[in-house]
């Protein structure tokens, strides 16, 4: 489990009040399957969890349901958006090394 950071907001009565959201992310785990590729456990998936979100002013503020829900779709993309950029990264890495490793 990875614990990650991104900033939104949110609305209420009103107002519109930024936050810094921590959550952690799970990635998603296929289930074992036997020789024949039947399945014999379930695939895991990807899930988020909100462990807490700060205010401007550093306080904890305590989030409905549905801001859970809500705040807990934009981890998952951001998660997403990490990890593609990750992988991404990491192919123009190996790009580089074999480019390098062929004019050698």
């Amino acid at each position: 489990m990875n614990a990650n950071t991104f900033s939104t907001t949110l609305q209420r009565d009103d107002q519109e009040i930024s936050i810094e959201v921590e959550y952690s992310y799970s990635k998603a785990y296929p289930g074992s399957r036997d020789r024949y590729g039947c399945p014999e456990e379930p695939d895991e998936p990807a899930d988020v969890e909100i462990i807490r979100a700060i205010d401007d002013d550093g306080k904890e503020i305590e989030l409905s349901d549905s801001e859970i829900s809500t705040l807990s779709e934009e981890a998952m993309e951001d998660a997403n958006q990490q990890i593609e950029s990750a992988e991404e990264d990491a192919a123009e890495a190996r790009y580089e090394d074999r480019r390098l490793f062929a004019n050698d």
